[in-house]
């Protein structure tokens, strides 16, 4: 439209400060919103390393429920990030006990985000309900498939309390990685036990077979029959050998996993409480409100040149 290049031309002064005196009470009003605060943290889980299990071995183990197939007890990575994003970790989460900041608790005393969000007059269900649904629309969860990394950011009024919430939901996926691996470690030792047991039984039954061949043929080189029967309980013998001793190597490091009490997962960027808001950026809104004013003027002055030429 020819008119609308005119209009801001013979016009342009007033739109100027249209914008500016938009933009100067929207960036005012600013400071009357309460300011967000985003805090962020990442961790990537922690892998074990070990003997592997023997592939027949395995598909035994993983009747049971076992993972044995990378030699140790594991949690896929995408777990922890569909960990993060549970109800009953988020239940958790609004559960713990906080330092509540001035901008939720006047007192600034200890507290529940139940009591953060001032929903303590709410039935318990209800209230804990309403506190994971906030938390849900002010948590996000990210997960890099290549890197394995987990980022978690929270949003909060207050910067110490976007810190400690996410480290609340660190410490709960630690936890839980423990008692998994530990539960894990557990299964596979009880399997390796069990399973050791019958190859001793079975390596027992071989060599004694072996030593009877030997006992009742004693001119056996001389007989190729004998040989390849010779040869057959060797193999026997030395294949329940080896098997046997992968077994009780996975028991022994199945033990020391269920006894360890590491961290399941490293902490690559740890909470802080961040030094700069989120929101609101007052550049930013500043701006809209100088466009949407400068916009509004437009669109009247246009309605007035239509109406009244």
């Amino acid at each position: 439209m020819p008119l609308i290049p005119a209009l801001l031309t013979s016009s342009w002064p007033q739109f100027l400060l249209t914008a500016f005196l938009a933009g100067v009470l929207g960036t005012a009003a600013t400071f009357l919103v309460q300011p967000r605060f985003t805090a962020t943290a990442s961790f990537v889980p922690v892998t074990s390393s070990g003997t592997r299990l023997p592939a027949n071995l395995t598909g035994i183990a993983a009747q049971f429920g076992i993972s044995a197939s990378g030699g140790g007890a594991s949690i896929p990575p995408s777990v922890f990030s569909d960990l993060v994003q549970t109800e009953t970790v988020r239940k958790q989460v609004a559960l713990a006990t906080y330092q509540l900041p001035a901008c939720v608790h006047p007192k600034s005393a200890e507290g529940t985000l139940i009591d953060a969000y001032d929903l303590t007059d709410e039935a318990r269900p209800k209230a804990v309900d309403a506190v994971i649904r906030k938390l849900k629309s002010a948590t996000k969860v990210d997960f890099d498939a290549l890197s394995q990394l987990v980022t978690l950011q929270t949003v909060s009024c207050s910067p110490e309390l976007a810190a400690a919430i996410l480290q609340q939901y660190l410490d709960i996926v630690q936890r839980f990685s423990v008692q998994t691996l530990k539960s894990q470690a557990s299964a596979a030792r009880e399997f390796a036990e069990s399973r050791s047991q019958e190859l001793n039984s079975e390596l027992s039954g071989a060599e004694d077979a072996l030593t009877r061949f030997y006992k009742q043929n004693r001119t056996y080189a001389q007989s190729p029959v004998l040989l390849q029967e010779e040869a057959r309980l060797k193999r026997q013998v030395n294949m329940l050998e080896s098997t046997y001793l992968t077994v009780r190597t996975e028991y022994e490091r199945a033990r020391l996993d269920e006894a360890r009490d590491l961290p399941a997962i490293t902490v690559i960027e740890p909470p802080a409480p961040p030094g700069r808001k989120s929101w609101p950026v007052r550049w930013l809104v500043g701006m809209i409100a100088a466009v949407f004013s400068c916009g509004a003027l437009l669109t009247f002055r246009l309605a007035r040149l239509q109406h009244d030429p």
